[in-house]
């Protein structure tokens, strides 16, 4: 959309370059310029066909129709920064929820083994225990 008003920005711009270049090759002619030709049907044209006021009109909605677009260009990069801000301040939230859960459970994990490794040398010491006295029994009899 922007594309469209700079395009046609840049061709109002072209089209009163060439007005001008040509209004100012105009004002220097006269009716014994060398070159001038009597054109058939020249009094039939429409010499209100452009005036400044249509110009002005047409330049003014131009830049309007420019400064509108521009305007809701900016809300849109708004309205992005804003989904982007908040996708950043979720994943963030996210991750840090990740880590928490994670480390919970290496925790959790962590204490299990412990457990199972205080009870494995229970149990070892009980078959020690038992075969002491498998090898006392032994002895006596």
């Amino acid at each position: 959309i922007n594309r469209a008003s700079l395009h046609e920005l840049e061709r109002d711009a072209q089209d009163k370059f060439r007005a001008r270049v040509l209004d100012s090759a105009a004002h220097n002619v006269k009716t014994t310029s060398r070159g001038i030709n009597f054109y058939q049907g020249i009094e039939t044209v429409d010499n209100t066909f452009s005036v400044p006021e249509t110009w002005t009109r047409y330049t003014e909605e131009n830049i309007r129709r420019a400064l509108s677009e521009m305007s809701q260009s900016d809300e849109l990069m708004n309205a992005g920064n804003q989904l982007m801000s908040a996708t950043n301040s979720d994943m963030w939230s996210q991750w840090n929820h990740v880590n928490v859960s994670l480390e919970n459970r290496v925790q959790e994990e962590h204490v299990a083994k412990n457990k199972i490794q205080s009870h494995l040398e229970k149990i070892l010491q009980e078959i020690f225990d038992v075969e002491q006295n498998i090898e006392f029994l032994k002895k006596t009899i």
